[in-house]
């Protein structure tokens, strides 16, 4: 092991939102028709799920995404984090991914009538972005999201980059898992003994935890990542624009 470095971030975004976002935090499952465009104008289509899970006795909104193959496994995961007391007004959103060390966060306005306009800045493997999205909803609780990205500073955008259609089941939401998932556990068994550790969530592919601080309510994840081999942890002051992150890099 070698190095252990801190890089600190504070993103101020544009207005934006979360789909789905309550103001009562309550478990579900929903089924994704998930579309991307590419520049050229062509798309492609695939599945996903998207589940909620209530964290931080009811204060945090957690959605973990799976994208799935032809086959129904899982191929990528994501999650996103909202305060779930945000009612009409502004909060944030921490959206964050396991493999890829991208991340978006994402200001959060909720109109009087539910409605969701959203927007933020982030980075993922393709470079620094804006991004801009829409999410309309049915009385049955699934959900339209259409998201645009502009990676030149809003210059020019591709708009829409990626259409979700999102139908609510009445699947039971799984209990989280116990353990990490061998690669990731192996990195976690390299960390110095005081590096902050939590529980296993994203089919044990990350962790997270929840504590306050001076008043405030912090949230902490973290996984593995490679190129560099590395043990990644965010920290979140939940519903703001900061953003910290510490890496733990391995031989």
């Amino acid at each position: 092991m070698r190095n252990i470095f801190i890089v600190g971030l504070s993103l101020a975004c544009i207005a934006c939102t979360s789909p789905g976002l309550a103001t009562e935090c309550a478990p579900v499952i929903w089924d994704l028709e998930n579309i991307n465009y590419n520049p050229d104008g062509t798309s492609s289509s695939g599945t996903a799920t998207s589940t909620r899970y209530c964290i931080a006795d009811g204060a945090v909104q957690m959605d973990e995404f799976r994208s799935l193959d032809e086959t129904g496994q899982t191929n990528f995961w994501s999650v996103s984090f909202h305060s779930a007391d945000t009612e009409e007004g502004t909060s944030h959103t921490l959206w964050i991914m396991v493999g890829d060390p991208g991340y978006t966060i994402i200001p959060v306005t909720v109109n009087a009538d539910g409605s969701r306009i959203s927007g933020g800045s982030g980075a993922d493997a393709t470079g620094e972005f804006l991004e801009r999205a829409q999410t309309t909803f049915s009385e049955d609780g699934s959900y339209l999201f259409e998201m645009g990205r502009s990676f030149d500073d809003g210059k020019t955008w591709i708009d829409p980059i990626n259409v979700i259609n999102a139908a609510m089941t009445d699947r039971a939401v799984p209990a989280l898992p116990e353990a990490l998932a061998p690669p990731m556990q192996e990195g976690a068994d390299a960390l110095p003994d005081d590096f902050p550790r939590g529980a296993p969530i994203l089919d044990g592919t990350a962790e997270i935890s929840t504590f306050e601080r001076d008043g405030q309510l912090i949230l902490q994840f973290a996984s593995r990542y490679w190129e560099p081999n590395r043990w990644r942890l965010a920290e979140w002051v939940v519903g703001t624009d900061r953003v910290t992150f510490t890496e733990v890099e391995f031989d």
